[in-house]
């Protein structure tokens, strides 16, 4: 329930509201505040991003390259990624994780030995925050986006990759079905089910042909994203309207 995943149970106090995906206009809304004061802004795809796959539908190349963009925190399902992934361990893929590792150092201390042990060792760089332009370099040599999030307000990691042509295996939680849509532009588990994200992984990993029919169509929805300077119009509009 976004009411109390992000808000509590009273709204917080505000003349405006500009908030990143309808799920969480919905959450606002059920917790009291009046839809004439919301705006979703959806935040803005940024250019730059590499072309679409080009290689034939028909092409297997090994390994299968996963990415995850993600801070290291138990709200973003890595550790269980990493199990799902130790039980896939007969398939030939590498795992990159790229995100913030000093917001929880207990957490981030377990993800380590976890992905540096048993069948994931060799297999899984934690290359910890990098740059928007290191992200794209790093979407560009990929195949496949994992995003196993328990929580969503929109999913900005998810847009970029989209954008970079890569299909993607998430949970359908929070705003990630307002970019996402299954078995067109990427694999969604229902919420918490670790188990069907296993078997959508395994899907990514068996079938190139999927790969390559769900990344073209995830490139193709993200030309309906709105770039920053309509996020900014969007921003504009609503705080300049009187209440």
């Amino acid at each position: 329930d976004p009411s109390s995943a992000a808000f509590g149970a009273r709204p917080p106090a505000a003349d405006r509201y500009v908030v990143p995906s309808r799920f969480m206009r919905d959450g606002l809304i059920r917790i009291g505040v009046d839809p004439g004061r919301i705006a979703v802004a959806y935040p803005g795809t940024s250019p730059g991003h590499p072309p679409a796959p080009t290689r034939p539908a028909s092409s297997s190349v090994a390994p299968v390259r996963l990415i995850s963009v993600a801070s290291q925190l138990p709200v973003k399902g890595l550790l269980e990624a990493a199990q799902a992934l130790a039980l896939l361990s007969n398939r030939d893929w590498q795992w990159d994780i790229v995100g913030d590792d000093s917001l929880d150092p207990a957490y981030s201390r377990r993800l380590a030995d976890a992905v540096t042990s048993g069948p994931l060792a060799g297999r899984v760089q934690l290359l910890g925050p990098r740059t928007h332009a290191e992200v794209l370099h790093l979407f560009a040599g990929a195949d496949v986006l994992l995003a196993p999030s328990r929580f969503e307000s929109l999913g900005m990691a998810v847009r970029e990759a989209m954008a970079a042509g890569l299909p993607v295996a998430a949970f359908d939680v929070g705003g990630i079905a307002e970019s996402v849509t299954h078995e067109e532009s990427g694999l969604l588990a229902p919420a918490g089910d670790f188990e069907a994200f296993r078997v959508a992984v395994g899907r990514l990993l068996d079938d190139p042909l999927l790969r390559y029919r769900l990344g073209a169509s995830a490139c193709q929805a993200a030309r309906a994203f709105p770039g920053w300077s309509d996020t900014a119009a969007t921003l504009w509009r609503h705080l300049m309207d009187s209440p």
